[in-house]
């Protein structure tokens, strides 16, 4: 052996060790992605719980929270001061209509709703992706998405609950600006 194939065995070698460094290292990113997910699911499910808890403890008048139902475009909504539970219609699979649905929201509310501090695009970006979910999930599993954050959407069902802090903003921020 020479040293020019000497010399392309160890560059080959050297590339295979750089390769499965950088699959390692994804495979890192991606396990403490996942841990991450489940500390945000569990922290989603005590907000969960502690709403529930809430939510009894106002029917019995230890609690005010305020709560109401409104209609926008013959839609039924309900919302309180964190945030809103919409109706799953098609029309949500566009994103001008969702954007349209959060601007007149914010624009209705005001100052009172704030869903937690969420801007239109926010509102309208977790719509989206739940409409998406919904009605065409395969859009969804098309871009890529891991099958859990698909599955995390899809259990809202027919009702958008938005701005309960689910840890998926990202991801649906990642749905609202893939075209």
């Amino acid at each position: 052996m020479d040293d020019l194939e000497a010399a392309q065995l160890e560059a080959e070698r050297i590339a295979r060790e750089a390769e499965e460094a950088r699959r390692r290292a994804l495979l890192a990113k991606i396990s403490e992605l996942e841990s991450e997910r489940d500390r945000y699911q569990s922290i989603y499910d005590r907000l969960y719980r502690l709403r529930r808890i809430s939510d009894i403890n106002q029917s019995d008048g230890d609690q005010q929270v305020e709560n109401a139902t409104k209609t926008e475009n013959n839609i039924e909504y309900s919302y309180s001061k964190d945030n809103i539970a919409v109706p799953m219609q098609p029309k949500y699979m566009s994103k001008l209509a969702c954007l349209g649905f959060a601007i007149n929201i914010i624009n209705t509310e005001g100052n009172h709703f704030t869903c937690n501090g969420m801007d239109a695009e926010r509102i309208a970006a977790e719509l989206y992706a739940h409409a998406l979910g919904y009605y065409s999930s395969s859009v969804l599993e098309n871009m890529g998405l891991k099958s859990q954050w698909i599955s995390d959407i899809k259990q809202c069902g027919s009702v958008a609950d938005i701005g309960l802090g689910d840890g998926l903003g990202p991801i649906y921020q990642l749905i609202w600006h893939t075209p």
